[in-house]
This record gives structure tokens, sequence and C-alpha cells, in this order.
């Protein structure tokens, strides 16, 4: 997904929350090396190794500096390896399902109002 569509997604989905922070978020995790999407809420981001293989929902904290590994760890972006990450992550595909990204599309079923 480019930065310009992430973007898009991010204002769309969470137009009452500062997307510009969650955005800029996800734009460090995805520097890290990883396929990012948004998540159900403002302080979510999916985090999957490539486009193309199931991610997983990690929570961020209200600030947007750090986050939080599903055994309740926070880590420090400015911390976060991609080994803090990929352990956490599916190493299923989709077989044959969508692709990660693919609920950021626009026209994806999900975001059609």
């Amino acid at each position: 997904m480019n930065k310009d569509h992430l973007k898009k997604s991010c204002e769309k989905k969470f137009p009452d929350s500062d997307y510009s922070r969650l955005y800029w978020f996800m734009e460090e995790v995805a520097k890290l090396n990883f396929c990012v999407a948004t998540g159900w809420e403002a302080d979510e981001v999916s985090v999957s190794k490539d486009c193309a293989i199931r991610g997983r929902i990690f929570k961020t904290t209200k600030n947007y500096t750090r986050l939080q590994m599903p055994n309740g760890k926070e880590i420090k972006l400015d911390r976060l390896t991609y080994e803090d990450i990929v352990r956490y992550l599916p190493v299923r595909g989709f077989e044959g399902q969508h692709r990660h990204c693919d609920a950021d599309s626009f026209d994806h079923p999900e975001m059609r109002e």
C-alpha cells in the first residue's frame, strides 16, 4: 500500500481522531520492513510480514509513542525492532482470501457505507 493510500485510509476510518499521528506511527512500523494497515480502532495497527500474509492487530498507546505486545509489554517506537514484532505474527498465508492490505482499499466491502 502506498503512503497516500494509507494516509487517506487513516483519515477516512478515523476522522474524529488524530489520524495524522496514527499515520506517522504506521509509517515508522513499516520502516521495520512490515506491511501495515489500519486496525478497527484509532489506537490499533495491523501488521504483517508481507501483504500476502495474514497480519495481527497491535494496540498503540494513546499518544502513539509505544506499541503494546500481545504479552502486555509496551515498547517505545524508537526502540522497536523487527524481532519484537515478528515473533507474534502468523506464518501462514491467506490461501485465496483477501490480502492483508485489502481491508484498507476504498472499494473493499468493509469500507462501504
